[in-house]
């Protein structure tokens, strides 16, 4: 009985974090950040970084991870690492 309701409840908190992330995701990338279109090469893969509140933009509303590196290198790297 116990093992039921630890399935029940674990199935619970699994779909509730699902539904969070999915409601989550009702901001479009291109919508935050002003040098980011649509049809970026890796829209989705910021899409799903912004979503996960690992990038902002900066004080202009760019997309600007690091001086050092390029945008496609940042991107790479982060997915890479996610």
């Amino acid at each position: 009985m116990k093992k039921i309701l630890f399935s029940f409840l674990l199935l619970f908190f699994s779909f509730f974090s699902l539904y969070r992330e999915v409601s989550a995701g009702s901001v479009l990338v291109e919508n935050v950040f002003s040098d980011i279109s649509s049809n970026y090469e890796y829209r989705d893969e910021l899409q799903l970084l912004y979503d996960r509140g690992m990038i902002f933009p900066d004080e202009s509303g760019k997309f600007s991870p690091d001086n050092y590196l390029n945008r496609d290198e940042f991107v790479g790297i982060s997915m890479e690492v996610i």
